[in-house]
């Protein structure tokens, strides 16, 4: 069952943070930290993070979370934590038999003699996959509908 995001973002500022390889750590934690240090007036929705990397880049991801946690901490702020592990489908295009064979023979330091007409071009095939998917979500208050699908983690106080 996957969890309704509508319903999130009708209820709460919610800013989305994709984290990918060239995502630089420190601007990262600098949006979550400025989003989440805002002052919420009476009628002013309250602020969430989302942040989503793939399995690949998933350290980056934490690092992000563990610095913007230390750094709201140190400013006496508690953070609650809800995190999602879930997957996403999809498709890649292998790599045809030739570029194999030449990368092969590449590492091996025999592309010298690697010609164009000895080998015969397979096309490759397309390879679906279910890609693991890391969701983080960070807020100054508690939030039900997310403690509800996913538990909590509230910042240690040991820190």
């Amino acid at each position: 069952m996957a969890f309704d995001h509508s319903s999130l973002e009708s209820k709460y500022d919610v800013i989305h943070l994709s984290i990918i390889s060239s995502s630089q750590i420190s601007n990262r934690a600098s949006l979550v930290i400025k989003h989440l240090n805002t002052e919420h007036n009476e009628g002013s929705k309250l602020s969430i993070c989302r942040l989503k990397a793939k399995a690949d880049v998933s350290s980056k991801l934490i690092s992000v979370v563990e610095i913007a946690k230390r750094d709201l901490h140190a400013k006496n702020i508690k953070v609650y934590q809800y995190s999602d592990l879930d997957s996403e489908i999809t498709k890649r295009k292998s790599k045809t038999i030739t570029e194999n064979i030449e990368s092969t023979m590449i590492e091996h330091g025999a592309a010298e003699q690697c010609e164009d007409d000895a080998f015969q071009t397979m096309p490759g095939k397309e390879k679906i996959r279910a890609v693991p998917v890391l969701t983080v979500y960070l807020a100054v208050k508690s939030i039900k509908d997310l403690k509800a699908a996913f538990g909590y983690a509230s910042h240690l106080q040991s820190l």
